[in-house]
């Protein structure tokens, strides 16, 4: 696929209002992105900009930012690849606050994106003085702060919307509110959360969690059950990571493994024991505690002593 019939992709996806088409022509490592670098034949900003105003403003400038970003993939230079994919997700917020729902497929596309490449810039090494993250000074990760920031323009932008019913851009609150979380968590900037959770209290027409897409559900769950384990408020946490476990698909091992790290030691905390049956479909944490559930059962203080030295440090 050359650039010309990206762009006219593009366009008739925009016309059919057909956002699951639009996520699949801009995600940055995609079949779509693969296509789209086979063919291309002018790959510098410069040289691509005769192509603007072919497709309405700012969609010529996503695309545009969208080559930009999958070139620079391409290179392993993901530090420029993240800050192209935030030029991108800034000029698509200006189309998307005058869309509906059906844009959001795509919007949930670019902000994964733009977090896991901030996370993979954070990885290149130090670069807090680099003059397109100002903001971000100071901080181990300024690409993670950044694209807080940017998902946080979007949580707003869909907590706002004035439309009603199915076709309101509310139905993307809970989503990108996973992806604000996940950055706040990697940069150690947890006390962040509590905004996005007052901002969701204080919209009392956002509809209810129940009503979103199971998977929303289940990863705001696991981060409030998170923030309250780690405020001390165990019977709340309990309840939240609860929820979560029980909700999550069966075949999302890794983060039933997530949830069960914090949901473990607080039915521990009440006596409460997790089964073999249990413990055998993680064999991560069936080796941790292992040594000190039958220390519990056998009641041997010197027993369990010996486990907690032995698993203190990934505990």
């Amino acid at each position: 696929m050359n650039f010309t019939t990206f762009l006219v992709e593009l366009s008739r996806a925009l016309a059919s209002n057909n956002g699951n088409r639009i996520a699949y022509l801009l995600s940055a490592t995609g079949p779509g992105a693969q296509e789209l670098l086979k063919d291309l034949k002018e790959t510098t900003r410069l040289s691509l900009l005769k192509y603007q105003n072919v497709v309405e403003s700012p969609w010529d400038e996503v695309g545009i930012a969208h080559v930009q970003v999958i070139v620079r993939i391409s290179e392993g230079n993901f530090v420029d690849a993240y800050t192209e994919q935030a030029t991108m997700a800034k000029a698509f917020e200006r189309a998307f606050i005058g869309l509906q729902a059906w844009i959001l497929p795509a919007l949930f596309v670019v902000l994964k994106d733009l977090r896991d490449l901030a996370e993979k810039a954070s990885t290149e090494g130090d670069y807090a003085d680099d003059s397109r993250f100002q903001q971000g000074q100071g901080s181990d990760s300024p690409s993670l702060e950044d694209a807080a920031r940017i998902c946080n323009k979007s949580f707003t932008d869909c907590v706002m919307d004035r439309t009603v019913g199915d076709e309101s851009r509310k139905w993307g609150t809970y989503h990108v509110v996973g992806l604000i979380f996940k950055c706040y968590f990697s940069v150690n900037k947890i006390a962040l959360s509590r905004n996005i959770i007052r901002a969701l209290s204080a919209n009392k027409d956002i509809p209810p969690l129940q009503e979103f897409p199971r998977s929303d559900q289940v990863t705001f769950k696991y981060y409030v059950g998170v923030l309250n384990f780690l405020n001390e408020r165990y019977d709340e946490s309990e309840q939240e990571l609860t929820f979560a476990f029980d909700m999550c698909h069966h075949g999302a091992t890794r983060n039933q493994e997530l949830i069960l790290n914090y949901l473990i030691p607080l039915q521990l905390m009440r006596g409460k024991l997790p089964s073999p049956g249990l413990l055998h479909l993680f064999p991560r944490l069936q080796e941790l505690y292992t040594p000190f559930l039958k220390a519990l059962r056998s009641g041997n203080v010197t027993e369990y002593d010996t486990a907690l030295d032995w698993a203190e440090p990934r505990l």
